[in-house]
């Protein structure tokens, strides 16, 4: 079996996505992460409110999960 972990590219995402990929290798389930570029990771000289949508640091991972290349 072998899965694709989408994730933000922050140290924080970063950190708990190969979390998850240590814990599916013990169990002998290879993982991968892909790096998924959010609105919010992509428009960082505005502020956050000034985006105006809701979403904007999940909407794009949503999106590579539900074409199903995550």
């Amino acid at each position: 079996m072998s899965v694709i972990i989408g994730t933000r590219g922050s140290k924080l995402a970063l950190w708990q996505a190969h979390s998850v990929q240590e814990i599916l290798a013990r169990a002998e389930i290879n993982a991968t992460c892909q790096i998924i570029h959010t609105t919010g990771d992509l428009q960082q000289q505005k502020a956050l409110h000034q985006l105006g949508t809701v979403g904007i640091f999940t909407k794009a991972l949503d999106q590579a999960l539900l074409e199903g290349r995550i």
